[in-house]
């Protein structure tokens, strides 16, 4: 478990000594939360229009990083700057200063800049020859879990805005007002991490980040009901339908919530497939209706206790796997301290509740959430995209079919 060193209104700095593996490497993970970046469509475009020419520009620096048997990760959001940096724990301190000194004294060349606005132009065109799943996966995705949600399309629309000025001054506002979280796991001492934290707060030079600006991942409350929402795909050559079926489940801080939907996710998605694809062969996307629902749960009962039992052992014997290097190890503690749950015993709860999970405590959660007959806050939502040659079905006469 890893050690709180510090924390104030700045920064919160976490460290673990290597004490399984003894070899000479480590890995450092820092995450730079910003003032939102989501206040208009400009500025979240603007971003990621200077994340890709960050990349880019560091591409040879990630490959010669590569070559000396370490590794580098940069990636800015709307909401924050992650860095992490692993390798030869005697370097990963020059490696993280270095990395972030470039950042912050990135220049946005003309030529990179003209041939990223290519990419990305052609890449937000590109949206609408992607298999109308995708499509919705992705979207469903950013419209259920995150604060603000803005269609590809509308993005599209503001191109022709976005300057270079605009994109170089927008780097100025990743450190204008920030809090940092860093986590150093390997061989290091204390000191070594309490010195590096200052190093990074010593660069950045921000001004404390407002509590009303950290940006929490969470999924967007709505009200129990059947939501549905349509879109017509914009590629006449596509044939395909799709449907993606989205129901609120239990509570993300309840581990046996968590644990037989875990499990009940698995035998849905098997017997779906079987369904859908093998015997009803609707094609390779597999969608859920709540008919299709509906008669999983006559799958469920079928099952025998044996094979419901083998079931829960491999999910458990997964996720009770036991990490193999100082990054793994690093990556595991890091998930609940980027997400603000610092919830180290996470696992291990999950593995012990598991193994008391009992089919029966499955059909329960399909009768409370699932089963619209049965389920008090039943609460769903469709995303539906017609393919452009099909006709598109109104919400009267899907209706009326419904009781045809």
């Amino acid at each position: 478990m890893p050690m709180l060193l510090q924390k104030d209104n700045m920064h919160e700095l976490w460290f673990k000594q290597d004490d399984q593996f003894f070899t000479p490497r480590g890995t450092i993970h820092l995450t730079i939360k910003r003032a939102n970046a989501n206040t208009s469509k400009l500025d979240i475009l603007t971003t990621r229009i200077l994340n890709i020419c960050i990349n880019q520009v560091f591409y040879e620096e990630f490959d010669a990083v590569w070559r000396a048997g370490m590794g580098l990760k940069i990636d800015l959001s709307e909401s924050q700057l992650k860095i992490k940096v692993t390798g030869f724990n005697d370097k990963l301190v020059h490696l993280l200063t270095n990395v972030l000194h470039k950042i912050q004294t990135f220049t946005v060349e003309q030529n990179v800049y003209d041939s990223i606005m290519t990419e990305i132009k052609q890449a937000l065109e590109n949206v609408k020859f992607k298999q109308p799943i995708r499509q919705l996966v992705g979207e469903k995705s950013d419209q259920l879990n995150k604060v603000s949600f803005v269609p590809t399309s509308s993005l599209e629309q503001l191109l022709d805005q976005v300057t270079i000025d605009g994109v170089q001054k927008h780097i100025e506002t990743v450190f204008s007002a920030a809090y940092f979280k860093m986590l150093m796991v390997g061989n290091f001492e204390q000191t070594e991490a309490v010195d590096a934290a200052q190093q990074v707060s010593q660069m950045l030079k921000s001004q404390p980040l407002p509590t009303f600006s950290h940006v929490p991942s969470r999924i967007v409350n709505i009200e129990p009901g059947h939501y549905i929402y349509r879109h017509m795909g914009k590629d006449t050559n596509m044939l395909n339908n799709a449907v993606v079926a989205t129901f609120y489940c239990g509570m993300v801080t309840n581990p046996k919530d968590r644990t037989t939907m875990t499990l009940l996710s698995q035998i849905a998605k098997d017997q779906f497939f079987d369904q859908l694809r093998t015997k009803e062969q609707l094609g390779y996307i597999v969608g859920a209706s709540t008919n299709s629902f509906s008669s999983g749960k006559i799958t469920l009962n079928m099952m025998v206790q044996v094979k419901f039992d083998a079931l829960v052992e491999s999910i458990a014997g997964k996720a009770n796997e036991k990490v193999t290097s100082v990054d793994a190890e690093a990556n595991r503690m890091w998930i609940p301290i980027d997400k603000g749950t610092y919830d180290f015993a996470l696992l291990a709860d999950e593995v012990e509740s598991l193994q008391k999970v009992r089919l029966d405590d499955v059909l329960d959660m399909w009768d409370r959430y699932i089963n619209p007959e049965t389920a008090v806050a039943y609460t769903r939502v469709d995303g539906q995209m017609w393919a452009a040659k099909t006709e598109y079905i109104t919400a009267r006469k899907l209706y009326f079919s419904s009781y045809a």
